[in-house]
């Protein structure tokens, strides 16, 4: 047996590397004595896990009751076997340099992930190591002698003992008659052959993700199972509760995370998008994976599931369960039916306060110059809601009269709230063109001077339609209204036409051409 606790003290410090950070849970603590040369080791009292049995995915918390009135202790690692098996199986280890840990109870929560396998645990071993090195491993000399176990101090010639109040049995949660893909052909076949009780898992994925009408079928009014899983959601049906009619069900969930501000949270939500699958066969357990589930958990330990209904919020879950599996955090909740759903650490309003900020806008064509005020309507929409005008939202114009950049502010009404401001561009109005005169091989051009314009855009062809023999000219002075263009070729007939131009944001926005004009040299 001494040889035993040998390898094991030698093992279990060598395996600290591969251990699971865990945050501490402190019961009691003592002052230490100082700075002084510390020679004692840390000793260990007692073992105290809160439970004796898990289903996995869960949490066991041990809460150990150790002495140290030293230098604190920095170093906490503790170790699990299977009642059956040889060398670790699961580790849990604790480090801090500047926290350390004295007399009293301190508490360790432990995951206990999905890939655990089901079987009997026991606290193998637990090493104390202090802040001047002292250590002291604890461990236990024959598990099956029966409990409360008694854990040894090899580290001190088994002097000191102490008492580990119960073993660990992790179980399964489903008793799996089979495991198999969604496409598989045998599926109806072995659901009907499955026994009350059991379980048939179905994994699925984004191509492949439809759950067929028949399954359904083959487990309606029985006490069978089936869970369909991919690696961040789950469905579970049972057979007792599906009493609907049956169909065809598309299993995937769209996760998003959106502001809170309009739904009465300043804290962001998740935004379940299922598929258009309405009323379901019967309830079905939903399991959904996101690492934000437990910043909203945070917020109050709770969770609640918002059905979103047009402009209405309905509390349809206010128990929904947060579950650690390792580092994964995880939601479980019921739906009878399939729409969009929100997932609040907070109580949500019962009806949406629309923002404006979020609103989309039409994209709003070029306008002419008139003299007069320009106020185009936008086109407004909100998730998917054309907004009305007094209604939704109010307009407020500004710098609308001249050629440049004018705005349009919308500020919300009724049900909106919050402000948005839209720009569009005012043109120069049409170009008057006076005269086009021929000159041997020139053309004299002249048009109306326009005091708002940056300045004039001339386009010449040989064609009426302007894609045979186009040539572009610019005059960047509003001041100049004339343009002679020179060594044109003869014989020739050209079409001419001319427009002004606002030089906004480092671009040209261009009026309405004038009339064409023809010339024959």
């Amino acid at each position: 047996m001494r040889s035993r606790r040998k390898k094991w003290a030698w093992i279990l410090v060598v395996v600290m590397v591969f251990s699971v950070l865990g945050t501490p849970v402190y019961a009691a603590s003592a002052n230490p004595k100082g700075s002084g040369y510390d020679t004692t080791a840390p000793l260990l009292n007692s073992v105290t896990l809160d439970r004796s049995s898990v289903i996995k995915p869960s949490v066991v918390r041990v809460t150990l009751d150790v002495t140290e009135d030293g230098t604190g202790i920095k170093n906490i690692g503790i170790y699990f076997c299977k009642s059956q098996g040889q060398g670790w199986e699961m580790t849990h280890y604790y480090q801090d340099d500047y926290a350390p840990v004295f007399t009293g109870k301190i508490s360790f929560d432990i995951p206990v992930t999905t890939a655990r396998l089901a079987d009997e645990y026991y606290v193998a071993c637990v090493t104390l190591i202090d802040k001047q090195g002292n250590y002291s491993s604890f461990s236990s000399n024959n598990h099956m002698e029966g409990w409360p176990l008694k854990l040894f101090n090899e580290s001190n010639g088994n002097k000191e003992s102490c008492l580990v109040n119960t073993t660990l049995q992790v179980k399964d949660e489903f008793d799996v008659a089979f495991q198999k893909y969604i496409t598989n052909p045998n599926i109806t076949k072995d659901l009907k052959n499955m026994q009350d009780e059991q379980t048939a898992m179905i994994d699925y994925d984004e191509r492949n993700c439809t759950a067929k009408k028949e399954w359904f079928d083959a487990i309606k009014g029985t006490k069978k199972k089936i869970v369909f899983s991919n690696n961040s959601q789950q469905w579970i049906f049972d057979g007792k509760d599906i009493k609907d009619e049956t169909k065809d069900i598309n299993l995937l969930v769209k996760l998003n995370r959106i502001d809170g501000e309009d739904y009465g949270t300043t804290k962001d939500l998740l935004k379940l998008e299922f598929a258009s699958n309405g009323a379901l066969p019967g309830v079905a357990t939903v399991k959904l994976k996101s690492d934000y589930i437990y910043t909203m958990y945070n917020l109050n330990n709770h969770l609640q599931l918002y059905f979103l209904n047009g402009e209405d919020l309905h509390l349809e879950d206010d128990q929904v369960t947060h579950i650690l599996d390792g580092t994964d955090h995880w939601c479980k909740f019921n739906v009878a039916h399939n729409s969009t759903f929100l997932l609040s650490g907070a109580k949500l309003a019962s009806k949406v306060q629309r923002n404006l900020v979020n609103a989309s806008i039409a994209k709003i064509s070029n306008k002419t110059y008139t003299g007069k005020a320009v106020k185009p309507k936008p086109t407004v929409s909100l998730n998917g809601h054309k907004l009305k005008q007094n209604t939704d939202y109010e307009l407020q114009y500004g710098k609308n009269v001249n050629p440049g950049k004018a705005k349009i502010t919308l500020t919300g009404k009724g049900l909106y709230k919050g402000k948005k401001t839209v720009y569009f561009y005012i043109a120069p109005q049409k170009t008057v063109f006076k005269k086009a005169v021929r000159s041997h091989k020139n053309m004299k051009l002249t048009w109306k001077r326009d005091k708002k314009a940056t300045g004039y855009q001339i386009t010449i062809a040989t064609k009426k339609n302007f894609k045979k023999g186009k040539k572009t000219y610019l005059v960047t002075k509003n001041k100049v209204t004339t343009k002679t263009i020179k060594k044109l070729k003869p014989k020739r007939k050209y079409y001419i036409k001319i427009r002004s131009y606002k030089t906004v944001d480092k671009k040209k926005i261009y009026g309405p051409y004038s009339k064409i004009k023809t010339l024959k040299l």
